[in-house]
């Protein structure tokens, strides 16, 4: 039931601009805000790839699996979670065959660096 009363009030907002936006779907100032709206929008989804790409894709291997992947999905239309089950078992075959460190978050490294080095001075 509390999800109810969560969900609610967004589900009436979102319901009655819908139908205020179909009143004054001619309406050029409301057309020219929407169109803003979907820049906006997009830069956020631009800058929301660009700090995961950061962090995820961090060697040379990890590089080629993202362009694989956006290749695959984009150009190629296969379904998203074939792709992700593709680039599971590709990156533990990977590990199987060429054991060595798994590409990590390069802030972390650094903080945990940082931290073992400070121990150490104690």
């Amino acid at each position: 039931m509390s999800t109810f009363g969560v969900i609610l009030p967004s589900f009436i907002v979102i319901l009655l601009i819908a139908k205020s936006l179909t009143m004054f779907r001619e309406n050029i100032y409301i057309q020219g805000a929407l169109g803003g709206l979907k820049a906006a929008a997009a830069g956020l989804v631009l800058i929301a790839v660009w700090q995961v790409g950061r962090t995820a894709v961090s060697d040379v291997f990890s590089a080629l699996c993202a362009i694989s992947a956006f290749l695959l999905i984009a150009v190629f239309d296969i379904n998203v979670v074939y792709v992700i089950i593709l680039f599971l078992l590709i990156g533990v075959a990977k590990e199987f065959l060429f054991p060595g460190k798994p590409a990590l978050d390069p802030v972390a490294i650094n903080a945990d660096e940082k931290e073992s080095t400070k121990k150490d001075k104690e």
